[in-house]
């Protein structure tokens, strides 16, 4: 979406953003599938390279661990894995 905090870009398609729009509110997941494919099509046809979706990543974190953040979209813009430590 054009307001969107991870649209580093500012990418706007009125037909992108409508398609993603009907997507957010669409039930069944096959629906929301082809509207979301339609999304990138678009978004691919106007020479973008991010990805419309990302996948949330969750880290595994043992008890023995400490420093990592608990997500992991920092890993973008800083070195959290100098973090990572060994609990006492």
């Amino acid at each position: 979406m054009p307001d969107d905090q991870y649209s580093y870009s500012g990418y706007s398609n009125a037909g992108a953003t409508a398609a993603l729009t009907a997507a957010y509110g669409a039930a069944d997941p096959s629906r929301r599938a082809q509207l979301v494919i339609k999304a990138q099509a678009l978004f691919e046809a106007d020479a973008e390279w991010l990805p419309l979706v990302i996948e949330h990543e969750r880290p595994f974190m043992a008890n023995t661990i400490t420093g990592a953040p608990p997500t992991m979209p920092c890993y973008l813009y800083f070195p959290w894995a100098a973090m990572i430590g060994a609990r006492s």
